[in-house]
Order: C-alpha cells, then structure tokens, then sequence
C-alpha cells in the first residue's frame, strides 16, 4: 500500500508521524514523503543549511525506512500564499503515487 506524508519542512516528517511511519514500514507498506519548502533561518534562505538540513532527511529516511523523498522546492513562509502553488505540484506527485492514506498537517 502506498503512503504519502507531506511536511511543510525537512524534519517535519519525523517529527510529526515518524512513529506512523516506522509503523506503516514494517507492515511492509511502500511510504513516500513530500517536503513542500526548504526552510529560511532570520527569514533568508540559506543554501549551505538547507543542504545540511538535505542530509539529515537522508539520515531520517535510513533510520525510518521510507522508500522515497521528493521536494517541491515552494518557499518558506510563503506556503500560505496561494493555495494553488501548493496543489498543483502536490497533485502531480499525488497522481504519481496515487497513496491510499496521506499523513497531512492541519491548516
């Protein structure tokens, strides 16, 4: 069974439903997680950190066992902006994988 987890931020995944996601693992279900934004520090993007921040999503996913990561590259503080720069790249991944449960934050 295909699982699609959506963090706004690397490490959202974890933190969020990293148990659900050990779990759905080990019941052999394929998990796919999708980080909408890289993130800002003192409201700049900083590159070198986000690429620091890259590596601990690799890290995370060795340890949680999830079979695959994608970015949708939005911008942070920004992914209230318009909801529409947000579906429309969700949507295609979505129909990708076509997922049978999404793990979603609240508003």
């Amino acid at each position: 069974m295909n699982i699609l987890v959506i963090a706004p931020h690397m490490d959202d995944e974890a933190l969020g439903c990293g148990g659900a996601i050990a779990r759905h693992v080990s019941s052999g279900d394929k998990v796919h997680v999708c980080f909408a934004a890289g993130r800002v520090y003192n409201h700049r993007f900083d590159e070198r950190k986000n690429d620091i921040e890259k590596s601990h999503v690799l890290k995370a996913k060795a340890v949680l066992g999830y079979a695959e990561h994608v970015f949708l590259g939005l911008k942070d503080e920004r992914l209230d902006a318009s909801v529409q720069d947000i579906i429309i790249p969700l949507e295609k991944y979505f129909l990708k994988i076509r997922p049978r449960i999404v793990y979603s934050p609240f508003y």
